[in-house]
């Protein structure tokens, strides 16, 4: 199966809710790290390398089959 190299960064913000983004989508590995050393090295990410992540993607694939959960807000 044909896969691509997705960049993505995941933070929980001081307010509790989550800063998710997905980067970019990269046709081979070597492409990705070498994206993903770019992104270590700009003032936005550079304090949180251990939140970016770079990780193969099988096209043609579910990959999300459980659905998802509704969560209330909760105030604080």
């Amino acid at each position: 199966m044909a896969k691509v190299f997705i960049i993505s960064f995941d933070r929980q913000l001081p307010s509790g809710e989550d800063d998710e983004r997905l980067l970019g989508v990269y046709s081979t590995q070597e492409k990705g790290e070498a994206a993903l050393a770019r992104f270590k090295a700009q003032p936005e990410f550079r304090d949180f390398p251990d939140n970016l992540e770079l990780g193969p993607f099988t096209l043609d694939q579910t990959h999300w089959e459980e659905g998802f959960v509704d969560v209330p807000y909760k105030e604080m």
